[in-house]
């Protein structure tokens, strides 16, 4: 059970807003007495979960809740979990637990992430019936498939950005502003931030999205890379100065990553193609290892400088720009300007054409 707790946890960390207690009060159909279990945030900040009985059917849960957040729940032995919006209400549960179709009454909240869902679900299908079609065409339709799910995705962002503005107090807006702290550059989500009401801010998801929020400012398209530095495999100090004035990939790898090694080959085959026209690469690695690190390499016929600190997750450059997963770049101007992050695979190779050709 610890175990489930633990790899549930980034899940209820969703939202946050404004203390509460709840009562949930359950009616459902099961083939024999059981227990239902809750994960949950509690009020000191700590994640946790209760254990309640069900007796033919039916149960009844009270918790203080701090703030509006995402409840897990699930019917043992069913492994299965669904999730609803907590409030200061009581909110009721029916339905079978064995298949865990259950209906959920009584949270305003949860209407209002419903209501959200289903403005967003034509959009959301049809990205999803293009990345489908994508995955059977040619070369020359998946790049026309491909810019109509960029205008697709676009427009769910827009979407989405109008949502929060219209509604600056709501607890679903904080969760909707979270959710892209964590994959969209600063200066697509401060805005949106700024926009919440400040009560909101001051909640408790409010202050995760600003603290994530101070991260990625430091990597924001257009923000200076710092001037970092770390050893090569041969002990020799290499920083970022050494190559101002380049075009320059900032790669975070490691000899374990599969999907880095994976994409090791397209980083090669841009680098030969451009290294000649001011474009270089830097990897820096998240061994621990130094054995495997330099077997990879070699393995790998990198020939661009390679520096790491052997701390593995910690390593200093990426804990300052909170790289916690690989593979992951950034592409810095000669000039020392972030321009692009993230770039892999054709993304990449169209990003250098536009520069280079």
């Amino acid at each position: 059970m610890k175990k489930i707790v633990i790899f549930l946890i980034s899940l209820l960390c969703s939202a946050t807003i404004y203390a509460q207690k709840m009562n949930v009060l359950g009616d459902i159909l099961a083939s024999a007495d059981s227990l239902a279990i809750f994960f949950y945030q509690h009020t000191d900040g700590s994640y946790q979960y209760d254990t309640v009985p069900v007796t033919q059917g039916r149960f009844t849960w009270e918790a203080d809740i701090p703030e509006y957040q995402k409840i897990l729940t699930t019917f043992l032995p069913s492994r299965k979990f669904l999730d609803f919006i907590s409030e200061n209400s009581t909110i009721y549960l029916t339905g079978r637990a064995n298949a865990l179709e259950v209906d959920i009454y009584g949270s305003g909240a949860e209407k209002e992430a419903t209501l959200f869902g289903l403005e967003m679900q034509d959009l959301t299908l049809n990205i999803i019936q293009k990345w489908n079609a994508y995955s059977t065409a040619s070369k020359t339709q998946q790049s026309a498939i491909k810019k109509e799910i960029d205008e697709l995705n676009t427009k769910k962002s827009e979407q989405t950005a109008a949502y929060i503005r219209e509604h600056p107090d709501s607890g679903m807006a904080a969760n909707l502003v979270y959710q892209m702290a964590r994959t969209e550059d600063y200066n697509t989500v401060f805005p949106l931030f700024s926009a919440l009401s400040e009560t909101t801010r001051k909640s408790t998801t409010g202050k995760l999205i600003a603290e994530k929020l101070e991260k990625t400012r430091k990597y924001a398209l257009q923000a200076s890379i710092f001037n970092f530095s770390q050893k090569d495999p041969d002990g020799n100090i290499i920083s970022y100065e050494d190559f101002r004035g380049k075009y320059l990939l900032v790669d975070f790898w490691a000899s374990w990553c599969a999907p880095c090694r994976a994409e090791n080959p397209n980083i090669l085959k841009v680098y030969n193609t451009y290294k000649d026209k001011g474009f270089e690469v830097v990897g820096i690695s998240l061994d621990t290892d130094a054995i495997k690190w330099v077997k990879a390499i070699k393995e790998d016929h990198l020939p661009w400088p390679q520096l790491s600190d052997l701390k593995g997750y910690q390593n200093e450059i990426a804990v300052y720009y909170d790289i916690y997963a690989i593979p992951y770049s950034l592409l810095v101007s000669p000039e020392g300007k972030i321009i692009a992050k993230g770039l892999r695979g054709e993304a990449l190779n169209k990003k250098l054409s536009e520069l280079f050709d």
